[in-house]
């Protein structure tokens, strides 16, 4: 007889959704014009758009779709920082994408 399983530490609300190179090389020109947003600022403030607009992605074309540099702006809790370019922190999980129209409840 199996004993039943004790699962220890914290579950990772992060890692729901997909990592961002994965959404992005499945759409047309690498998903330029579209817009992505995170989970983690959609939990963590619901109310304040949070959101990436892709103006140009450039992936690195290693063979797990890790690494890439990203050009987009960036409008963080409602505020518009300008034009970012994203190098780093890509290869974590949790983005998702918006579709092209019914993007208006989050802007």
């Amino acid at each position: 007889m199996t004993k039943n399983l004790r699962y220890i530490g914290s579950y990772d609300v992060n890692a729901e959704g997909k990592f961002l190179w994965e959404i992005l090389c499945q759409l047309r020109h690498l998903g330029r014009g579209r817009i992505v947003t995170k989970n983690e600022w959609t939990r963590k403030w619901p109310d304040q758009p949070s959101y990436l607009k892709i103006v140009k992605a450039q992936p690195a074309m290693d063979r797990w779709l890790l690494r890439g540099k990203l050009w987009a702006n960036w409008t963080y809790r409602g505020i518009d920082l300008g034009m970012y370019e994203f190098s780093t922190d890509l290869a974590r999980s949790g983005h998702f994408f918006l579709q092209k129209y019914p993007v208006t409840n989050l802007i």
